[in-house]
């Protein structure tokens, strides 16, 4: 009691402001650290309830340890809140502390305290925790887990408090992990996370979230030497630093490593001293999800970061000019340089070897020293030297050059009439629709009166001699219109002395005829390019040497033509390129006669061409909605089986009434011309039950009418899942077509890990007209195949798996019901699947046809017998190895 008395006035003074509920910490006599689970530890000589709130708040005791000796729990957890502890406050070391608010450290300006969790639990899942509201605390985790689950974690509050987080072990899970939040009245305080282990799993790691203060006015700073940060995102905004090195590891959910990228960019995100820049590589975890995950890694002996990147291509704007770049290894005092065309050779040199070896220098730059040749392979080592003379041997790095001059990219151009000036024929300048970069030249063409072409002509040629840096041809892209008349394209030179020749492409004159739909991979539209032998023209009597004009034209200057416009962009001087397919026995397009060749006629061995007469299924279907209903939410199943469709809102997932029509598709070979009418708001659910003896093969054979509004798009026409909740399982999908703005449509019939695809040539393919599809898998033999209008336009060979079709559990025509998305748009009619793989003379007898003839479906017939065999062995050996450039050299 003597003790008690002792402290009674400060402690009286100190809790007549807070509630009724609150216990407050003075410990043992003399400030020794006490035991939370000792009543006479606290000044009301009570151990706190769930209810009261907890005051660890003076001076003079010393820290309150938890050791899990009783039940340790409290509404409210100050530490510091008045007052300043310095390095003292409340340490964990087994048990759990129940927390059914806050922890509050260092709650009002000048206060300050520490929170050591050495084991044990802290457990606060209702609130948010404060490190550093307006004072200064220290949380220090050696070990055990301070869990938030979804709670927000607070450091560095407010001005003028300073928050710091040491973590060398234990975990950490909560919501989102601030940073100095700040408020719109009140400046952020200072926040720091100093980790070596351990583990924060957060929902966001967000410095300065709101983006409070100025340039400078607080700092917030996570260094991550050890441990991980999980996280599924990294907000970094106003006097933000994150260092990195050690073996701490950032991990991000998702690709973010554009957005990590940008902050090593701004110097927001860098690596401790001594480590190379910050690592970004994004990868799988464990269940397949995509994560970037982030280190740093050691600067060593050996040089790095070499420039040019190592594997990449150099500008041949700068093949008179490179400099190679690199970063000193970490005792390098002096630097032996290496250079050459052969890897072998710079692999192998030493400092005898003349030609190669470069001599040794102290500066991490070297110019090189020959003219760099287009398409030339090169190959670069920096050893280091220390100061004792040891050496430590570098890698081999290696660039090529680009094999291409530029000849016009329409960048420099200000407008039209700047364009005019130099190209005539009334072009306009393009800045819209274009190859790459900003611009490109709209030629507006007519040739439909004499002389029946029309041309656009550079008068001045940025490039006069068309042999340098021994280029071979001239190659420009073109991108046309759908409403173009199909044309001829062709280049014509003139040199100084009077002489000049025309050379038209040897090419499609539809290619000309382009459609919005037709895009590239980035989702920018298509372009076609086109090539010019530069020797057909000096075999014309040219002086390449000497070129002082250069024309492209439209139009043979024979028959009538038509109007249209076509868009011009990259104009360039290549040397031997490899040019996809030039060569006969170049199968795979990679311009290299090997291996993979021959495995392009091994797994096409046997393949053929033909003529297949029509011939009724010797089968039945197992499903066959023949769309005769005419009304209801009811597609009947014709074939006996009783496996109705229910036609479903694919929202709602409850009875549609769909749209039904009378202009299907009529034959002899079937009764009716009543369809259905899929506008993207309901879809057909198919039994689940009609797939149980789909084993080993199946044929799904439909006829499909696109809706021209509403084609190509990103929809389904037949889906099949083994899980309704996981998106990509999918034991058949057939996309009728898969458009994303993001490639040329195509026809994709997948199943299980088997994916066949087909591009789609003319709108026709998959709009404003009926087209009969059949798809078909055999894994007895092997093979997946699709069909269009009875021909085989696609085919995979090798595929096995087909064993989850009775497990199917999510069975549909026309969209999928569980993910409201790739809804089909059109009509469809004559749906069938069987439980064998149909022959091709009966997919021609479903498809209405009477004969087709079938070319082969294989690029693996360079004889051109129609049969892939020991013909095209025969061709393929006899150019193993062999290198197939365009245009061919003499």
């Amino acid at each position: 009691m003597a003790k008690k008395m002792l402290y009674f006035v400060s402690l009286f003074i100190l809790t007549i402001s807070v509630n009724a509920g609150s216990v407050n910490w003075w410990g043992p006599v003399g400030g020794a650290d006490g035991d939370w689970c000792l009543t006479d530890n606290w000044f009301e000589m009570v151990l706190p309830t769930s209810a009261d709130d907890v005051y660890i708040d003076d001076p003079g005791a010393g820290n309150c340890v938890v050791d899990g000796g009783c039940t340790t729990e409290c509404l409210y957890l100050y530490v510091g809140s008045t007052a300043d502890l310095a390095d003292k406050g409340l340490i964990v070391n087994s048990g759990t502390v129940e927390v059914g608010q806050q922890v509050r450290l260092g709650w009002a300006a000048g206060s300050g305290g520490k929170l050591t969790l050495n084991g044990g639990t802290i457990y606060e899942p209702n609130s948010q925790n404060f490190l550093s509201r307006m004072g200064n605390a220290v949380l220090e985790i050696n070990g055990g887990h301070y869990d938030l689950t979804t709670r927000f974690f607070l450091i560095g509050e407010f001005a003028p408090g300073t928050g710091t987080l040491n973590m060398n072990d234990g975990q950490i899970t909560c919501g989102n992990f601030n940073l100095c939040r700040g408020n719109a009245s009140t400046s952020p305080g200072n926040g720091y996370v100093n980790m070596t282990g351990g583990l924060i799993q957060a929902a966001a790691v967000q410095f300065n979230p709101a983006n409070r203060g100025t340039e400078g006015e607080f700092e917030s700073k996570i260094t991550l030497a050890g441990g991980e940060i999980k996280t599924n995102n990294l907000v970094m905004n106003l006097n933000s630093e994150f260092e990195i090195g050690g073996t701490g590891v950032l991990t991000l959910a998702g690709n973010d490593s554009a957005a990590v990228a940008g902050y090593v960019a701004e110097g927001k995100f860098y690596s401790s001293d001594g480590y190379k820049p910050p690592t970004i590589e994004v990868t799988t975890d464990d269940q397949n999800n995509t994560i970037t995950v982030v280190t740093a890694e050691l600067i060593g002996p050996e040089a790095w970061d070499p420039t040019p990147v190592n594997n990449t291509t150099v500008s041949s704007a700068d093949i008179n000019t490179l400099v190679l770049e690199w970063q000193a290894g970490s005792d390098a005092v002096e630097h032996d340089v290496y250079f050459g065309d052969d890897y072998d050779a710079v692999l192998a040199a030493d400092t005898n070897t003349a030609g190669i070896y470069k001599g040794r220098q102290a500066a991490t730059a070297w110019d090189v020293d020959i003219t760099l040749a287009l398409n030339g392979d090169y190959y670069w080592r920096v050893d280091e030297v220390d100061d004792q003379g040891g050496i430590v041997t570098g890698e081999v790095w290696g660039f090529d050059v680009e094999s291409m001059l530029p000849l016009e990219y329409f960048e420099t151009y200000a407008d039209t009439e700047a364009l005019q000036a130099v190209w005539n024929g009334s072009p306009e300048l393009e800045t819209t629709i274009v190859r790459s970069d900003a611009g490109a030249m709209k030629f507006v063409y007519d040739t439909t009166a004499a002389p029946y072409y029309d041309e656009v002509t550079c008068t001045s040629p940025a490039i006069t001699d068309f042999t340098a840096e021994n280029v071979q041809s001239l190659r420009l892209s073109i991108r046309g219109m759908e409403t173009n008349s199909p044309e001829m394209l062709y280049v014509g030179i003139a040199d100084g002395s009077g002489n000049s020749a025309t050379v038209m492409f040897d090419g499609e004159p539809a290619d000309f005829i382009m459609y919005d739909w037709q895009v590239d991979s980035d989702g920018s539209p298509s372009w076609v390019d086109y090539y010019f032998d530069l020797g057909e023209f000096a075999a014309a009597g040219v002086d390449l040497t000497d070129v002082v004009s250069y024309s492209v034209g439209v139009g043979d200057g024979a028959a009538e033509g038509g109007t249209g416009t076509i868009y011009v962009d990259d104009i360039r001087l290549y040397t031997f390129i490899c040019r996809q397919f030039d060569g006969d026995s170049d199968l795979t397009g990679n311009c290299e006669i090997n291996l993979n060749d021959f495995v392009e006629i091994a797994q096409d061995w046997g393949m053929t061409g033909g003529s297949f007469a029509a011939a009724e299924p010797a089968v039945s279907p197992v499903i066959y909605y023949a769309f005769e209903d005419g009304t209801g939410g009811t597609s009947v199943d014709s074939s006996g089986n009783s496996f109705d469709g229910e036609i479903k809102l694919v929202e709602e997932y409850t009875a549609a009434s769909p749209t039904w029509a009378g202009d299907g598709v009529a034959s002899s070979r079937w009764s009716g011309t009543g369809c259905l009418v899929l506008d993207g708001t309901y879809a057909i659910e198919v039994p689940t039950a009609s797939l149980a003896g789909v084993t080993d093969e199946v044929t799904f054979s439909i006829w499909a009418y696109g809706d021209p509004a509403n084609q190509p798009n990103d929809n389904a026409l037949i889906l099949a899942a083994m899980n309704p909740d996981v998106e990509n399982l999918h034991v058949f999908k057939f996309h009728a077509p898969w458009y994303i703005a993001s490639g040329a449509p195509n026809y994709t019939w997948a199943s299980s890990s088997d994916f066949l695809r087909w591009t789609v040539e003319q709108p026709g393919d998959f709009a404003g007209k009926w087209n009969h599809f059949a798809l078909t898998k055999n894994v007895t033999e092997g093979t997946q195949k699709i069909y269009k209008n009875g021909v085989l336009i696609a085919q995979m060979n090798g595929v096995e798996d087909l064993s989850h079709a009775p497990d199917v559990t999510d069975f549909s025509i026309g969209g999928r019901f569980d993910f409201n998305k790739w809804v089909w748009y059109g009509k469809i009619d004559e749906f069938r699947m069987y439980d064998k793989e149909l022959s091709q003379a009966e997919i021609v007898w479903l498809a209405n046809e009477e004969n087709i003839v079938q070319d082969l479906v294989s690029n693996a017939d360079p004889s051109g017998d129609g049969v892939v065999g020991i013909a095209d062995f025969e061709i393929v050996a006899a150019d193993w190895l062999e290198e197939i450039l365009w245009p061919a050299a003499e």
